[in-house]
């Protein structure tokens, strides 16, 4: 604008002193003129001019020079009126043509305040006062721009200039006379209205020779397109506008290397000029439509709804950029995995500027990418920015909410599912001196669908093809939507502290073998920093499978190492047998609960032996069938301790004596008060079990067992301790009662493993106490008597023996056989005789085990005796 103003003043200051003194000599006129254009550091160096018959001056040229550009006029006409002030009443320019000399448009100062109030005001004020003495028209002008560089191509511009009291109208074209730049303004002293219309494309050619866009390296590869118009008007030093880009269109094509492709033809011939290939290119397009109204005070642009702006790129250009950036690895996965080659942004309803607060505010910006299989789509709303004055365009986010909505595929989550990952998000962003900090609303969704994790935890060792089996898809999860709330916050260090709560839920899991679930629900607090791929966090989580509560998880500190907390208390079994599960034994139970506490470090996740923790488990009160057999009131507490690769037992609470205790075990013959001390290990894959001061009570006494271990070994027996079993008890478990003993009888079975079977050595049995025994008559018994005389005596005689010695040898062999020396003596009162009695019993413990017949095996037992002697 001082380019022109200075201008239409040097030619108009003049021209004006040319119509003064045309009738004075040539001499006098240069020196008029150059004593005028010395204070605006200008020459005349050639004037021609004269005088028509209609009393016009006529200007055949004329000459000026200044050190910003050479002015050269043609075919002036001064039309003159017989006034006392100004003399001519209208100037007619054939032709003039402007050689710069040097740069004419300058850039505003770096450190200019750029949104001074007072600037833009006394700048669109001085236009609004801008007027002409004297109507001028310019029919043609030519403009050769200056250039540092001699061997460039020299740009031309053409145009006109219309100007008179009320009415400014200039245009600009480009060498082959299309239009740049056309201005239309109305000038009205205090307030003016304008007219607007630019094409960007020259326009853009326009103000890069003048070096007012881009540095050269980058102008070159920027091109620019679209149709620009705008209305305005100042009026009470407010200024109100509505604009419109149409068609707008750039591109910003990426250099490539020579060495990097190969091209021949007019592709090679293109590419060797310009050093571009046209499919590596940047482009925006799209179409905007606005209002703006600028006061005092602030500045407003509201935006039309059909705003758009469409950006499209070359996608492996871009990763190679970013990685040039050292953009995170992941977000160039992500990218790639997910290839879009734009996105289309829709900026919405208004833009703000408060120049007393220095702050922005942009109501709504759309951003969505145009990958249709896998949309992404965020949208900035209520931005709030603010900037320094003084300075150049500086801003600084302040606040900004955001609403976001994706489905991405990720191929780091390929080895658990290749299906993609739905997100949805809303919450705010803020940056301050501190940093930047990012709140999740608890609108915020996290979906992951048809998961199947198969690795074993044990992957450390090998595993046979079973368990290989077993461990193929060994969990799978229809569905995982995590719904989450919460900070993040990243100080200018980078460094980040979180603060989330995530409510997850998992749809039909199934672990292959072991349960299926319907649904599991995990709520977890996670705070804690994240530092040099590091986390240090705090969790709490609470797990449960179709509403019925498992666990509560607590996991705290670096998150590669851990410090893991599992526990629950009284969760009722009953209620967990209702869970679709394969359990290795038949559970039938009508009562009952558990309670468990698991803590340790986890230090090592391939080879979970490696860890160390500890679990306090207890059992209370199950009743019901366990693989068929009634238990009553089972209560088991233990502890058992993980470190230096292997489990054991800890120590059992000194108030407890037996760590097991059981009310009743309904087997016969039945167990009652069963009690025991047991102690576990599991090192190089064996475990080991160890039952102590196991008692129980049965047959009215009692069996003990000091100690037992499992697996079996051949260096150990297992000594069975029985003490004061009721015969009378014992036999009742024959149907038949075929024999009748009563009596109470102790002893001891040492049982050991010998070529996997189970034998007895060195066992046995002796009388508590005198008894009775008595076979009582059957067919068989009657049969006999009448056969043999001697076989009716031995019979007669057992009918009623008052024993005061019952004992026996016990041995078994690993043919499953047991083995009893018998000795009876005592006395039979109705015949008043001595009863001496040796008797070999032998008996198939599996087959009795079944039957539990004893009487039987006993009676047949002494009529085989009898029968030989």
């Amino acid at each position: 604008m001082r380019f022109i103003k200075l201008t239409l003043i040097l030619i108009l200051g003049a021209i004006l002193l040319v119509s003064v003194v045309f009738f004075a000599r040539k001499q006098i006129v240069t020196y008029s003129i150059n004593d005028f254009l010395l204070a605006h550091k200008a020459q005349l160096s050639c004037v021609e001019f004269n005088l028509t018959p209609s009393f016009d001056i006529v200007i055949s040229k004329m000459c000026i020079h200044s050190p910003q550009a050479d002015i050269e006029l043609e075919n002036v006409r001064l039309q003159l009126q017989l006034s006392s002030t100004l003399p001519v009443s209208a100037i007619h320019v054939a032709a003039m043509s402007i050689q710069g000399k040097a740069k004419l448009l300058e850039q505003s100062d770096d450190n200019q305040q750029v949104f001074a109030e007072n600037s833009v005001k006394h700048y669109l004020a001085t236009i609004a006062q801008f007027t002409v003495p004297l109507p001028i028209t310019i029919k043609k002008f030519t403009y050769l721009p200056f250039t540092q560089v001699d061997n460039a191509d020299k740009a031309v511009f053409y145009g006109q200039l219309v100007a008179n009291k009320s009415n400014i109208k200039l245009a600009l074209k480009d060498i082959e006379q299309a239009n740049i730049l056309s201005v239309n303004l109305k000038p009205e002293g205090k307030s003016f209205t304008a007219k607007l219309n630019a094409d960007l494309a020259p326009l853009k050619q326009f103000l890069a020779v003048h070096q007012l866009i881009l540095p050269a390296k980058h102008d070159k590869n920027l091109i620019i397109a679209g149709k620009f118009s705008t209305q305005l008007q100042w009026y009470k030093e407010t200024f109100t506008a509505t604009s419109q880009l149409n068609n707008v269109a750039i591109d910003s094509i990426i250099r490539i290397e020579k060495s990097d492709i190969a091209k021949s033809g007019k592709e090679k011939s293109d590419i060797a000029q310009t050093g571009l290939e046209k499919s590596d290119s940047f482009n925006i397009n799209g179409m905007l439509s606005w209002q703006t109204r600028i006061s005092a005070d602030q500045a407003l642009f509201t935006l039309d709804e059909q705003s758009v702006v469409n950006t499209n790129f070359n996608e492996q250009k871009l990763r190679e950029l970013l990685v040039r950036k050292n953009i995170a690895a992941d977000v160039i996965n992500i990218i790639k995995d997910n290839p879009s080659n734009g996105l289309i942004i829709k900026p919405q309803g208004k833009i703000e500027i408060d120049f007393a607060k220095q702050q922005v505010f942009i109501a709504s910006v759309e951003l969505t990418s145009n990958n249709k299989e896998n949309p992404l789509q965020v949208t900035f709303t209520d931005t709030s920015l603010v900037y320094e004055k003084n300075k150049t365009l500086n801003l600084t986010l302040k606040q900004s909410n955001y609403a976001a909505q994706a489905k991405l595929l990720i191929s780091r989550l390929n080895n658990i599912s290749k299906q993609a990952v739905n997100i949805a998000s809303t919450g705010t962003v803020k940056q301050n001196s501190l940093g930047w900090q990012v709140t999740f609303s608890p609108t915020t969704t996290l979906e992951l669908s048809m998961l199947k994790l198969s690795k074993s935890p044990l992957n450390s060792t090998k595993i046979n093809s079973t368990a290989n089996t077993i461990n193929k898809h060994a969990l799978s999860i229809k569905k995982i939507i995590v719904n989450g709330q919460g900070t993040i916050h990243i100080d200018n260090q980078g460094r980040t502290e979180l603060s989330l709560q995530l409510n997850s839920q998992a749809a039909q899991l199934k672990i292959t073998n072991i349960a299926q679930i319907a649904q599991v629900a995990l709520q977890a607090d996670i705070s804690g920093s994240l530092q040099d791929i590091s986390i240090t966090a705090n969790i709490s989580a609470n797990i449960s499978a179709d509403k019925q509560s498992l666990a509560n998880v607590k996991l705290n500190g670096v998150i590669t190492e851990p410090q893991l907390e599992i526990f629950a208390k009284n969760l009722h079994l009953t209620e967990l047998l209702t869970l679709k599960h394969n359990l290795p034994i038949e559970l039938s139970l009508i009562d009952g609960s558990v309670s468990y506490h698991l803590s340790g470090q986890l230090t090592d996740t391939d080879n979970w032996l490696n860890n160390s923790a500890r679990l306090d488990i207890s059992i209370h009160d199950v009743s019901g069938e366990i693989a068929g057999t009634w238990l009553q009131e089972l209560n088991w507490q233990q502890k058992f301790i993980l470190s230096d690769g292997y489990i054991k037992s800890g120590g059992v609470d000194k108030k407890s004596i037996n760590n097991l205790t059981i009310a009743k075990v309904e087997t016969a013959p039945l167990l009652t008060e069963l009690s025991a001390q047991t102690t576990f290990s599991f090192k190089n894959k064996t475990l080991s079990i160890t039952a102590t001061q196991v008692n129980a009570k049965t047959l009215g006494g009692s069996v003990n067992i000091a100690q037992a271990h499992w697996p079996f070994d051949i260096s150990r027996s297992v000594n069975v301790q029985l003490t004061s079993i009721d015969l009378e008890e014992l036999l009742k478990l024959d149907p038949k009662q075929g024999i009748i003993v009563t009596g109470k009888i102790s002893g001891s079975l040492p049982i050991m493993l010998n070529d996997k079977q189970f034998t007895i050595a060195g066992g046995e049995l002796h009388n508590v106490g005198n008894g009775i025994i008595k076979v009582a008559n059957n067919p068989t018994v009657e049969q006999l008597k009448a056969s043999d005389l001697q076989l009716k005596l031995a019979f007669d005689a057992m009918q009623n023996i008052h024993y005061h010695q019952l004992s026996s040898d016990v041995s078994m062999a690993n043919d499953g056989y047991m083995l009893f020396d018998t000795i009876i003596k005592g006395r039979n009162p109705d015949l008043d005789n001595d009863v001496n009695l040796n008797l070999n019993l032998s008996y198939d413990l599996l087959g009795l085990l079944k039957s539990i017949n004893i009487s039987e095996h006993l009676e047949q037992s002494i009529i085989d005796n009898l029968q030989k002697n």
